[in-house]
């Protein structure tokens, strides 16, 4: 039951390459398969939401990549050549 709720679960978690697997039939009599199965589901949508929640900052950061420089990048550029030694009396 538990191989099947988790394939079922990560389908309901929204992976469209994942299909619903449910004996019913030995959902409704076996106690077993059932528990198996309600286990198998919830860890199914955990791992498919985790994986979701991954690709959507790898996908964040794509787009933040293509929107401008990076704002690191941007500030070793706007500081090129400044000469910051002065800078040192004023650390503790």
């Amino acid at each position: 039951g538990f191989h099947d709720g988790r394939h079922s679960g990560m389908k309901e978690a929204g992976n469209y390459l994942e299909h619903m697997v449910k004996d019913v039939h030995r959902f409704e009599e076996d106690v077993e398969y059932r528990s198996g199965w309600l286990a198998g589901e919830a860890e199914g949508k955990r791992m498919q939401e985790q994986a979701n929640a991954a690709a959507s900052s790898y996908n964040a950061g794509k787009a933040a990549d293509k929107a401008g420089p990076h704002p690191h990048n941007a500030m070793e550029k706007a500081m090129k050549g400044v000469d910051t030694e002065q800078l040192k009396a004023l650390e503790y």
